[in-house]
C-alpha cells in the first residue's frame, strides 16, 4: 500500500502545494532536498563571523610543525645528473669544466659506493630540471634527472 501513500510538497515555480502519488519514501526524499537546498540558500545570504573553539595544543602542535620545517636545510627535489665513475679525478674534473660553462648552476660530488656522482642544480619541480637537462645535454650527453634531497634557497 505504499504505492497509494500520497505527499504533498511546495513548488516554487507554481507557488503552491503539489500532491503526487509516488511512494512515501522518495516523496521525503524530495522534501529533504528541498529542505536542505533552501538551508543552504539561507546561509549563503547571511554574512556572520564563524568562530573556531579548540584546544590550546593544536596550537602548539602548529608551531612546532613550523619550528621543525623552518630548521631544514634540505627538501626532497631533482638533480640533473652529469656523470658517475669510480675515478674521482675524473669527475672533479668534469665539475670544474661545467663550473667553467655553466656558473649558474650549484654542483655536487657525492659518493655512493663504488662510484662517485656529481649532480648540478636545486629544482623542486622535474620541469625544471628538464629546462636545465635541455641547456647542458649537448655538452654532457649521459645527463639525466634524478630525484634527490635539494637545498633549500634562502628566501630573498
Amino acid at each position: 500500500m505504499i504505492s497509494d501513500m500520497r505527499c504533498e510538497i511546495w513548488d516554487k515555480k507554481r507557488s503552491g502545494l503539489v500532491s503526487c502519488r509516488k511512494s512515501h519514501i522518495s516523496c521525503l526524499i524530495i522534501a529533504t532536498l528541498i529542505f536542505i537546498s533552501a538551508h543552504i540558500h539561507a546561509q549563503d545570504s547571511l554574512h556572520g563571523n564563524i568562530t573556531i573553539v579548540q584546544d590550546y595544543k593544536i596550537d602548539q602542535l602548529i608551531q612546532k610543525h613550523i619550528e621543525i620545517n623552518q630548521s631544514k636545510e634540505t627538501e626532497p627535489g631533482w638533480r640533473v645528473q652529469i656523470m658517475q665513475s669510480s675515478d674521482k679525478n675524473k669527475v672533479y674534473k668534469t665539475k670544474s669544466d661545467f663550473y667553467n660553462r655553466f656558473r649558474d648552476y650549484p654542483s655536487y660530488v657525492s659518493y655512493w659506493q663504488p662510484n662517485f656522482r656529481l649532480r648540478v642544480g636545486d629544482f623542486k619541480t622535474r620541469l625544471e630540471a628538464y629546462k636545465c637537462l635541455i641547456t647542458i645535454q649537448s655538452y654532457y650527453q649521459e645527463s639525466q634527472i634524478v630525484p634527490d634531497e635539494i637545498n633549500l634557497k634562502p628566501e630573498d
